[in-house]
Parts: C-alpha cells; structure tokens; sequence
C-alpha cells in the first residue's frame, strides 16, 4: 500500500480494533456508506469517529467484491483520495 494512505502501524491496537469493526460494517451491509458524485461517482464513503476523531473509509463494489481504497482522518481525505486515484489511474 502506499505509503501515507494507510499507516495502520502507526496506530494502536485499539484503533485498529475499531477500523476493523468499521470494514466488518461495510462487508455485512454495503450500502452503509454514502454514494459519491462528481470525481468520485462509483465511490461510497463510510463516515465514523473514533477518540473524538472523524475518519472516513473509502470503498467501490467492483463485480461482487469491495475493494477498500483508503481509511484515514475526515482531513485532507477527499482530496488524498483523488490524488492516489489519479496516480493509480483507477
């Protein structure tokens, strides 16, 4: 994974419990996160907080899968997200 777009090392233990829980979410009920428009169409966002912190998680459905893009902060997120879609030319 690219560097700066998912450290998950960097986290504790206990965040990553709660990103797991948060990707368990998606996987049981897809439809959880909001469709995205515009630059973004064909992307669902799942928004929630974590110790007081908004993150987000990104994902697309692509045939029967989910394919997660990023986790990270509600900062910059949006446009880190573009910017890696355009360098990976998704």
């Amino acid at each position: 994974m690219e560097k700066g777009y998912c450290n998950i090392c960097a986290h504790s233990a206990r965040t990553l419990c709660s990103f797991e829980d948060e990707v368990e979410k998606i996987i049981l009920k897809p439809d959880i996160g909001e469709a995205k428009k515009g630059d973004l169409s064909g992307f669902r966002v799942h928004k929630f907080s974590h110790k007081k912190q908004k993150f987000l998680i990104a994902y697309q459905f692509q045939a029967e899968d989910i394919v997660f893009f990023k986790i990270g902060p509600h900062e910059n997120f949006y446009r880190e997200l573009k910017k890696y879609l355009r360098e990976v030319e998704v």
